[in-house]
Formats: C-alpha cells, sequence, structure tokens
C-alpha cells in the first residue's frame, strides 16, 4: 500500500555517468506536503543482474523543497543507512513537506 502512495506522490529517477561508472538515484517525494511524521526508505544493494558487480554505497543526502523558488533547497543534509547485509535503510525524521 506504501508503495502505490509513493507513486502518486513522488517518483525515483536515476542517471548513470558512463566515465565514472556511477548510477545517481533521486527520490522526490510528499508532493501533497502531508505529515508523514518519520519515513523510512530501504534498499538492498546486490550485484548486477548476472550476479558480477557489487554495487556500494557512496553517500545519501536530503533537500527540502521550497515552494517560493520552485527548487529543492541548496542546503544538503547528509543521511547514513543503517545498514544489514546488501540492505541499507534511511530514517528521515518529521516529515511535513517536499523532499
Amino acid at each position: 500500500m506504501r508503495e502505490l502512495l509513493l507513486r502518486k506522490t513522488g517518483q525515483k529517477t536515476g542517471t548513470y555517468d558512463a566515465n565514472t561508472k556511477t548510477i545517481t538515484w533521486t527520490i522526490d517525494f510528499n508532493y501533497p506536503e502531508y505529515n508523514l511524521g518519520d519515513v523510512t526508505v530501504s534498499d538492498e544493494l546486490t550485484k548486477d543482474n548476472q550476479g558480477r558487480i557489487p554495487q556500494k554505497f557512496k553517500k545519501a543526502y536530503i533537500q527540502y523543497y521550497d515552494k517560493t523558488s520552485s527548487k529543492f533547497s541548496d542546503t544538503k543534509t547528509e543521511i547514513t543507512p543503517v545498514v544489514s547485509g546488501d540492505n541499507h535503510t534511511f530514517t528521515i525524521p518529521n516529515v511535513t513537506g517536499r523532499f
């Protein structure tokens, strides 16, 4: 059910840099600015679909969306996942706006 809610109020996009062989994922969510409380995002970083190359986590950060300027804030707050095996879980506290 939460997955359906996210599709209605956000999106996930990815970009690939062939020079650095890096994928950058962006999750934009809570368009309606609901008071969601603490939000948990979980991702499993497994090997590629051929089972050869393991994924490596580099860093994650959050940015608030500023409705006044219609863009994301310049301030990036780094968040650190809780890691259990290949699973990385991030908690974003007190979500009341768009990220």
